[in-house]
């Protein structure tokens, strides 16, 4: 790689058009890190995780992949280029799907602006539309002070989530989540754990149990400066969304609050709108299939012996 042309390619690539969901909470867009992504392409263990496009004297593009929490979902978490044509960016992205479909993965997914120009270049790419996202962000000054998440969580009910708590809260996933969504962030246990994102996964993590069955689940992550707060529930959680997001968002103080919600959990955005956050941005979340789902089950006659 040309450390000159990479160092002009940055004068030009501007911004990030794709989001991880750290990436996407942020208070400011992804710009491109020349000394970062000179460490990265020259780091052997990085170099499987790092794409350029172009020549020795010309950098195109520069594209950062790989799995999310496990190999069976991959996801592209940052795409930065020079005013290529959609045709060599359906190309690039044509590329990334099968890298990752030769490493075993299911599918890959991509998140971006909700009116980036990336979208249909990445639907020419075979990316299908997955879901639309709301970022929403509680400022400090309307942040409650006082209180903790760990007195009001054990006043609710909530238990910490324990290790043995994964089939329940994939069962709450399947309840919450509809299946045409299921169907692109996964219908198997293993495929729901694979596509999980940090910090989705939660520092502190609570659920509320009824029965043996987990019925609503509560998890904060603290990034540079706020509070990330993700909060889902069925409909039999007797206490409502709205309890887990004032639990949630405890003590929070002048640091604020951010939350990422998916278009279908209008019970969350409406208990959000309610504590008095407000929506700031939306993304579009894609994904392309890298291998097509039997849907029904076929026999076959075999001799034997």
């Amino acid at each position: 790689m040309d450390t000159a042309a990479l160092v002009m390619f940055a004068k030009y690539a501007g911004a990030s058009q794709a989001f991880t969901l750290e990436r996407a909470i942020s208070g400011s867009p992804p710009f491109f890190s020349v000394i970062r992504h000179l460490g990265s392409a020259f780091a052997p263990r990085s170099t499987k995780r790092v794409w350029v496009s172009g020549t020795p004297a010309r950098i195109d593009a520069v594209l950062r992949a790989g799995p999310r929490s496990g190999p069976l979902v991959w996801e592209l978490r940052e795409f930065y280029e020079t005013r290529l044509s959609e045709s060599a960016e359906v190309e690039l992205l044509e590329m990334i799907g099968a890298e990752a479909a030769a490493a075993g993965a299911l599918r890959i997914l991509l998140r971006t602006e909700a009116e980036s120009g990336l979208i249909p270049p990445a639907r020419r790419a075979g990316f299908l539309p997955h879901r639309t996202e709301t970022l929403y962000r509680l400022e400090g000054e309307k942040a409650p002070g006082e209180g903790s998440i760990e007195a009001m969580a054990t006043q609710m009910g909530l238990r910490p989530r324990q290790s043995t708590d994964d089939n329940g809260l994939f069962r709450l996933y399947c309840a919450v989540t509809p299946v045409e969504v299921r169907t692109h962030s996964g219908m198997t246990a293993g495929e729901w754990s694979d596509g999980q994102e940090a910090p989705a996964h939660g520092e502190e993590e609570w659920v509320w149990e009824d029965d043996g069955q987990i019925k609503a689940w509560l998890g904060i992550s603290h990034t540079p400066g706020e509070r990330y707060i993700a909060v889902a529930a069925d409909q039999s959680f007797p206490q409502g969304v709205p309890s887990l997001v004032e639990c949630a968002v405890a003590g929070v103080g002048a640091g604020g609050a951010v939350a990422l919600v998916p278009d279908y959990e209008t019970a969350v955005s409406a208990a959000l709108n309610m504590k008095g956050f407000e929506p700031q941005r939306e993304f579009q979340v894609l994904a392309r299939p890298l291998t097509v789902r039997v849907k029904h089950p076929s026999g076959a006659v075999a001799a034997a012996g």
